[in-house]
């Protein structure tokens, strides 16, 4: 998936990641700095912990951003559609 466009400032634009993130997902912040991000979330099904992260690009205004299971094979699609989901819910702001 391509990166998240913003046009915010960085801390902007992390204030409104950590307010997606919290209040949409079942995730928890494990590490933050400068830009970059780190959560773990935990699936309405099976309830397996998957890590998120996020890299801002301030130079470039991009968000990088990658969504992983920590087991199995297989997560049937769960983290690009989760990942599809951020990305329209942080364009909509």
């Amino acid at each position: 998936m391509k990166p998240i466009v913003y046009q915010q400032t960085a801390a902007e634009a992390t204030t409104i990641l950590k307010n997606l993130m919290a209040n949409n997902l079942n995730s928890k912040l494990i590490f933050e700095d400068q830009g970059f991000l780190h959560f773990e979330v935990t699936t309405k099904t099976g309830k397996f912990t998957d890590d998120v992260v996020f890299q801002l690009d301030d130079h470039n205004k991009l968000i990088h951003f990658r969504s992983a299971s920590r087991v199995g094979y297989s997560d049937l699609g769960a983290n690009r559609r989760r990942m599809k989901r951020v990305t329209k819910w942080f364009a909509s702001f």
